[in-house]
């Protein structure tokens, strides 16, 4: 199954609040629509409902797409605005993991 928006790696932190407790987690894989997390202290199940506040954004309505271990895929009730991505993406970049160029393309080449 394709995925309706590219995943852009990114290292923060941020917060998660369920029914059950809060935690500290850090989000990876970040686009518009979610982001996956790693929630150590918490088991997560596939459908709950959570709020998750990413460093720096309000918190997020959201509900738990899938689950392996201690990390967790996140959809947004919302989608984020492109702007407020690009601005994550650029504040919190996971250097283990850079971003990617296809042959041809040039970062911030509108005709990309």
């Amino acid at each position: 199954m394709a995925r309706e928006h590219d995943r852009i790696p990114v290292a923060m932190g941020g917060k998660l609040r369920t029914p059950h407790g809060r935690q500290d987690v850090t989000l990876s894989d970040l686009s518009v629509t979610g982001c996956r997390i790693n929630a150590v202290y918490m088991t997560l199940t596939v459908g709950q409902r959570i709020v998750l506040r990413p460093e720096g954004l309000e918190g997020l309505n959201a509900i738990v797409s899938w689950t392996s271990g201690p990390s967790a895929g996140i959809k947004f009730d919302q989608p984020l605005a492109p702007y407020v991505l690009d601005f994550l993406v650029q504040a919190h970049p996971d250097e283990s993991r850079p971003i990617t160029v296809e042959a041809g393309d040039k970062p911030g080449d509108p005709s990309a």
